[in-house]
């Protein structure tokens, strides 16, 4: 399913071999224990430097004390960030890192919308995109802490549908300018919505989280690509058949769409310590570019980094 060219890589015990180019890019350390602004920064400069394609951020709004909501990414399913851990809020760090880069691409990993209004959630976006020069690509996900939804008052049950609406109406607002819009949760009377988008069409690429049969449907349906996830499995086999039949449904959905499910985008994530053998599997499943997050923080975390750029530069 390789939609990319091939090179041949050699690994220190196996003959060459022929795989996937895939891009590569970096999360920055927006949350949790790495959350340091300097190592945000430090590490965004880096990117900038090298090779590296882009850079991410996490979203989330607040931790509650008590989750009990299985989280899909950990092998038992449970969520083990405390309340008190950092969130540098996704769009204010993209809006620096704009500030400070000219080449790599911002992407958001994922926006839960339903936690925001989409009419000023629009605005920052293509705001965003005019600061940058066109790079942002957002990703967007329904969400998966119902204690955050409660939280924050949005209602669990309709996060999908207002997730879509969302969409909708943001794009409505960047591709025509002046503009209305009546939905089932949004509504928002004539009126002009400047600047647009910078990016063709006056749009900004859209990719869809989430890994159940709902999310899929999303990205068949109204996504520029998928933010490629798989629930929480631990071994590098079983993350390559569980994303293999993944991506099997997500054709079908695609093509049940009427839509050609070669364009769309595909956006990887794995540990920046991941074994070879796995980036080669998801790369050869047509994977165009994998965020890579940090294990370690600090000096630690920028030494994850470099390596990472100098293993790019060797390739052939």
């Amino acid at each position: 399913m390789c939609r990319a060219t091939v090179i041949s890589l050699r690994s220190p015990n196996r003959a060459d071999e022929e795989h996937c180019i895939m891009n590569y890019g970096i999360h920055l350390p927006n949350s949790g224990a790495f959350a340091d602004p300097e190592l945000v920064i430090e590490i965004a400069d880096l990117a900038e430097r090298s090779s590296l394609e882009s850079v991410w951020v996490f979203d989330h709004i607040l931790t509650p004390v008590e989750v009990d909501s299985k989280y899909p990414f950990s092998a038992d399913g449970s969520y083990h960030n405390p309340a008190t851990q950092s969130y540098l809020d996704a769009l204010t760090v993209l809006s620096v890192v704009a500030g400070r880069t000219s080449r790599v691409r911002l992407g958001t990993r994922v926006l839960i919308a339903a936690y925001r209004h989409p009419v000023p959630l629009a605005k920052q976006l293509a705001t965003l995109d005019v600061l940058s020069g066109g790079r942002l690509t957002v990703g967007v996900g329904a969400g998966w802490m119902r204690e955050e939804f409660d939280a924050l008052g949005v209602p669990w049950e309709r996060r999908y549908s207002i997730l879509d609406e969302h969409v909708a109406l943001m794009r409505n607002t960047w591709m025509h300018g002046t503009t209305s819009f009546e939905g089932k949760h949004f509504r928002h009377g004539h009126a002009g919505f400047y600047p647009q988008p910078v990016q063709p069409g006056q749009t900004i690429p859209i990719v869809v989280g989430g890994t159940g049969d709902r999310a899929l449907r999303q990205v068949a349906e109204w996504g520029d690509g998928w933010a490629v996830a798989v629930p929480g499995t631990v071994a590098p086999a079983e993350r390559i058949s569980a994303l293999t039949e993944r991506l099997t449904t997500l054709r079908r959905l695609a093509e049940e769409a009427g839509r050609d499910p070669d364009a769309l985008r595909l956006v990887g994530q794995a540990p920046i310590d991941a074994p070879r053998q796995l980036l080669e599997a998801i790369a050869d499943l047509g994977v165009h570019e994998c965020d890579m997050m940090l294990t370690s923080g600090g000096q630690a975390g920028i030494e994850q980094v470099e390596t990472l750029v100098q293993q790019l530069a060797d390739l052939p």
